[in-house]
């Protein structure tokens, strides 16, 4: 009958029974079932989860509820990091690393893991307070890395790489207590590449990534760079060279300029790359 799909276009015209709007301030996404949490605020949110304040009904406490993000909840790589996050934390069972309770997961829902609440601050908050006020905290802020290096020392213990140790990742708590937060970029050993040839995923906040990978980086930006100059060497040679060559002084100072690279690298990526030959000061195409 219309008349119910009218009242029903009535209610929604009038807000009447409205999906509440994910602010993210509040626990708006549907929860996993079986879970009876209660929201008591946001204490935090990044580019791949937020973590809310909630009491758990069933225990009477109050437990950090970290929540994979609505746009995200229905990507199959990024749930599966989400899960590996609070895996790795799990199993990780050290005074310097948040114990985390329980995990579910749930596509048409959410993904989501409570862990314990940390009140505090993060050691990058209390390093700019002590700029601020002129304070020396050196010893202090020596004290603290002291203990993040035992739980660091104690994950390795059992495979596991952090790979996002800064600042922003240590919190010291009220009384004492310092952990060493977030690894949703932590990696088990077994999984990285074993060789040099393997191809291997860099991950991490520019700045603090390990050297091994800012060399990684600098080698991967040193072969777009050379695939690019011996790309545009040989559209050159093929579109403007007479007869497949063309003079190389010339050649050299364009692509020299137009693609940052060095002058010894231009040649040498030029005339050691295979399609290429040098013949009377001219780049010459090869058979």
């Amino acid at each position: 009958m219309p008349f119910p799909k009218r009242t029903a276009s009535l209610r929604a015209m009038f807000g009447f029974r409205k999906k509440p709007v994910d602010d993210g301030k509040s626990l708006a996404q549907p929860l996993p079932e079986g879970l009876h949490l209660v929201d008591l605020g946001l204490l935090g949110s990044g580019g791949v989860a937020r973590v809310y304040r909630v009491r758990d009904e069933v225990l009477h406490r109050e437990v950090a509820l970290k929540v994979l993000r609505p746009e995200l909840m229905t990507e199959k790589i990024a749930i599966e990091k989400f899960v590996n996050e609070a895996r790795i934390t799990a199993e990780l069972d050290h005074p310097n690393i948040p114990a985390v309770y329980a995990m579910a997961s749930d596509k048409k829902r959410s993904s989501v893991f409570t862990m314990k609440v940390l009140e505090g601050q993060t050691l990058q908050q209390l390093l700019d307070e002590n700029v601020r006020q002129k304070i020396d905290g050196l010893s202090a802020a020596i004290e603290v890395l002291l203990r993040i290096c035992d739980a660091v020392a104690f994950a390795h213990s059992r495979g596991v790489l952090h790979l996002d140790i800064k600042p922003s990742n240590i919190i010291v708590a009220g009384y004492g207590q310092i952990y060493l937060v977030d690894w949703g970029f932590a990696r088990r050993k077994a999984e990285l590449p074993k060789g040099p040839g393997e191809p291997i995923e860099v991950e991490g906040t520019p700045g603090y990534l390990a050297s091994t990978f800012h060399e990684l980086d600098r080698q991967l930006a040193l072969q777009r760079q050379q695939s690019r100059v011996v790309e545009l060497a040989l559209r050159y040679v093929t579109l403007h060279g007479e007869g497949g060559r063309t003079p190389w002084k010339p050649l050299h100072a364009m692509l020299t300029q137009s693609t940052g690279a060095s002058e010894a690298d231009v040649s040498s990526w030029v005339l050691g790359a295979a399609g290429f030959a040098m013949d009377d000061e001219s780049l010459v195409l090869r058979d």
